[in-house]
């Protein structure tokens, strides 16, 4: 997951290198990538995330041919790590799925193709 990370966070300086955690979840019987990734705090109150999900998924399809679910954007230093600093992917999987995340903003997908609607909290 670390080179998924790493490409979502390398495509807009707004997006922390390091802090970001990639995993999957069951949908609909099928496994489906989400990335948590933490926004620069300068970047908190202008970040357009719209632009920066397409942005994320664009390089994600580019470098390793695969299609993010979800991609949402939390409060710097709001992703858990260890007491050395690494990332808890499991953690934030279990954060994300109980909805305990201090998100920012996230795309949510639409039933309909074309049709996102972003979410800004």
């Amino acid at each position: 997951p670390q080179d998924i990370e790493a490409t979502a966070a390398a495509c807009h300086p707004a997006l922390r290198p390091n802090h970001a955690a990639a995993f999957t979840v069951g949908e609909a019987g099928a496994e489906k990538l989400v990335i948590v990734q933490e926004i620069e705090r300068v970047w908190r109150n202008r970040a357009d995330y719209v632009e920066l999900e397409g942005l994320a998924r664009a390089a994600i399809v580019a470098e390793h041919e695969l299609m993010a679910h979800r991609v949402t954007f939390i409060r710097t230093g709001s992703l858990p790590k260890t007491s050395s600093g690494k990332v808890q992917r499991h953690r934030a999987r279990q954060l994300w799925l109980d909805g305990e995340l201090e998100v920012r903003g996230e795309v949510v997908p639409a039933p309909t193709p074309g049709k996102n609607r972003h979410v800004d909290r």
